[in-house]
């Protein structure tokens, strides 16, 4: 169970909720396409009545789109509803509510209904253009260098002066366009460290154990440059052996839509979703 209080955006859903659509709005779809990609994104939270974060989901969605000046009359619709029934204030969790903070729920809730009432001011919205560029792609085989902890760089820190103590690998084995525009990439990571010499070479990566499948991530050029990614080789992936070792592999949806870099999974403390010994289990054989 999250935590809740009395305004729109006091519990972990909506929270969450409020950076996803800005991220989503970039897409050049129609407002209906979106709230649908959205209701996929949050399946239980948007189709389950009975879900504790049931109505938050459609109150926040409406009145994140009303304030960003997209007009979607069901949806507001939606949302109205749920207020003048009372279905949001009568839900456990509201019911567990201090009267006081019941009061500032109701407040938050009419003053989200005085607003959806009156069609939004309609603004352009900055969208991609096209799909943004693979900077990746499957088969890449990648060098970085690690710190304490097997971590590899912090790209959001643009000043690092830690030591080096060692290098990773990473193998792309996915580089997809989540909804047809967003750039997201699966990666395959060596979890034990390499000495920092000599340098690894491709024959030194194939030789070395313990891979694991990690979740997606996103990668912008300036992250890809400030974690010191460095291509050392390309090793066609083999789908079919990928499929048999990993026999679920995420889709990287979430991880685009919330902009969740690869970097999170390039760390040493990360957790896997699979396991291989030795890379070559999943690269194509050379013909």
């Amino acid at each position: 169970m999250g935590t809740w209080g009395p305004g729109l955006y006091a519990n972990d859903l909506a929270k969450d909720l409020k950076s996803t659509i800005t991220t989503v709005l970039r897409l050049p779809l129609e407002p209906g396409e979106l709230v649908t990609l959205l209701q996929d994104s949050y399946p239980e939270a948007s189709s389950q009545e009975d879900d504790e974060e049931y109505t938050s989901f459609w109150l926040a969605l409406a009145d994140q789109f009303h304030k960003k000046g997209v007009h979607h009359s069901d949806l507001f619709a939606r949302a109205i509803d749920m207020i003048d029934s009372g279905s949001d204030l009568e839900r456990p969790e509201r019911l567990e509510m201090s009267p006081v903070d019941r009061k500032k729920r109701e407040k938050a809730l009419q003053e989200l209904r005085e607003r959806l009432v009156t069609p939004p001011s309609e603004k352009p919205r900055k969208t991609l253009s096209k799909p943004q560029p693979l900077i990746m792609n499957p088969g890449d085989l990648l060098l970085f260098p690690t710190f304490v902890h097997n971590n590899c760089i912090n790209p959001y820190s643009k000043k690092w002066s830690h030591p080096q103590e060692g290098w990773s690998a990473v193998y792309i084995v996915r580089a997809t366009h989540v909804f047809g525009y967003l750039a997201c990439y699966t990666p395959v990571v060596l979890s034990v460290p390499l000495d920092l010499e000599p340098k690894p070479d491709s024959s030194a990566l194939l030789a070395a154990s313990d891979w694991k499948l990690r979740r997606p991530g996103t990668c912008s050029k300036p992250h890809f440059t400030r974690m010191q990614l460095e291509l050392v080789d390309q090793l066609p992936v083999d789908e079919q052996q990928l499929a048999s070792h990993f026999l679920t592999m995420r889709d990287g949806r979430y991880q685009a839509v919330n902009d969740i870099s690869i970097s999170n999974s390039l760390t040493g403390a990360m957790g896997n979703d699979g396991m291989i010994e030795r890379l070559g289990e999943i690269v194509e054989e050379e013909s």
